[in-house]
This record gives C-alpha cells, structure tokens and sequence, in this order.
C-alpha cells in the first residue's frame, strides 16, 4: 500500500486467527475446575473461555413417542455454569422438522457449527443447510439463513466472531434444463449478525458427466491485521482459486 502521494510502502502485518479446524482450538491455558464435564457428558471442545459437551437427552418425536437424541451444553468459565447449545431434533421418518449437527467449532467466546435442516421431516421434507455462530458470553447468535449447502461445509471460526466457510450449491434453473452448481467462498459476522458471499465459481464438471463435488477454492483463513491498514485490527479473509491469492477486509476490528 502507498502511503498518500509518497512512494514509501507500507507493510501490513497480519496475526493469523484460524486456517482450518486444527487452528480452531490452539488455546492451551489451563483449564479451570468450575466448568468441569459433567458425569455422562462428552467434551467435545474448550479453550480458555468456554467448554462444550455433548450427551444423550430424552426428547419427543413430535408424535407422542420417546426417544434419545444428542445435545450439546456449554460453560463459559467467568460464569461457571452449564447451558444448552442445540438439541438434534425430529425422527428419521417423520413429520416433525429434523435437524442434525454436522460439525462444531470453538474459538474464544464463539461457537460456530453447521447444520442439515430437513423442513417437514425426513419422509417428504426438503434440505435447507445453515450454519450458525453464537456469542456464548451475550448470547447473541446468528445463522446463515438456510439454503446454505449441498456438502457440509468446513467452517473456520475465528476469536473475533467471524466464520468462514466454502459451499456448494445448486442454482435454480428452468424445468427440463440441466442444473447449475456453484461453489461459493461465505462469511458470517457476529458485528453484522448477517452472512454475505465473498466470491463464487462454476463447480468442475466431472470427466464421466455430472458435476464434481471437488472444492473450486483452497486455503481459506482469517487473519487479524495488527498495522499498516485501516482500521487497525480489521479482520481479513483469505483464499486461492487457481493458485491466486483473493482477500476481503471484514472490518471486524477486536
């Protein structure tokens, strides 16, 4: 970047935030007592702020039945106590609206997680992914407004309140016409509370007919930019397709 009308370049420093789900959970300070994991419960994640299980609850099939489904809680260590997160709910078969968590990823005071939403239940019921992010200090939350996707999604979270993910999805077209397939780079801001498309591209059209489910982008990350942009702290995302790196500044500043 050029620095008004002289010709000194200016640098801009990044931190990295998160780069895939290894990076999600790098928080190593020690965990504190009063959130311990409750007898029966799964740790599924935690870092110095907060901590999610995940265990068998007693729930209704929405027609008059019994059965247990999975349940993920969660403790934030400055308040000390247990809360639910999400409760898969509906059965396979029926007509009751079913949802099922695909993945879950912890960062800071944030939780994001994807979801395949089956509206009107499996039997006759349509798909209408979404991920959702939750501020789990204010219990603020947020959703990516379903429709999200054909293939979960990897989502990359970030301590800002920030996720990244990459989808495909299909695009309506006129009946008897052949379906359009689109993979998209998507963010959801918990500053915003709203989900946006950073970039798009056509899926790979397969050798053998069809389309591929091969991600057209590669390396996404979010960064936090520490100087030499503005404003200071911004949080950028990052990605490759064919090889060229792409950013967008979210304007997320910690």
């Amino acid at each position: 970047m050029l620095a008004g009308r002289n010709t000194a370049v200016i640098v801009a420093v990044f931190g990295l935030l998160a780069a895939g789900r290894a990076l999600a959970r790098t928080d190593t300070a020690k965990p504190k007592s009063r959130c311990r994991v409750p007898a029966g419960w799964r740790l599924v994640a935690k870092d110095s702020q907060a901590v999610i299980v995940q265990g068998l609850v007693s729930t209704s099939n929405g027609e008059g039945g019994m059965f247990s489904e999975q349940r993920w809680r969660y403790c934030v260590r400055a308040h000390g106590r247990f809360q639910t997160l999400v409760t898969n709910t509906g059965a396979q078969g029926g007509y009751q609206d079913i949802l099922r968590v695909i993945a879950l990823e912890l960062s800071g005071s944030y939780v994001a997680y994807d979801t395949d939403d089956f509206l009107g239940g499996g039997r006759y019921g349509t798909i209408d992914g979404d991920v959702h992010l939750q501020n789990l200090s204010t219990g603020t939350s947020a959703s990516s407004g379903g429709g999200c996707c054909f293939n979960p999604p990897t989502v990359i979270l970030s301590p800002t309140g920030v996720a990244l993910w990459q989808v495909e999805n299909e695009t309506t077209t006129p009946q008897g016409t052949p379906s359009s397939w689109t993979w998209s780079v998507q963010v959801l801001d918990d500053r915003t509370g709203k989900s946006s498309t950073l970039d798009s591209a056509p899926a790979i059209p397969s050798p053998s007919g069809g389309i591929t489910t091969i991600p057209a982008f590669a390396n996404l990350q979010l960064q936090q930019c520490l100087a030499g942009c503005s404003p200071s702290g911004a949080t950028f995302a990052w990605w490759t397709y064919d090889g060229v790196w792409h950013s967008a500044r979210l304007g997320h500043p910690v």
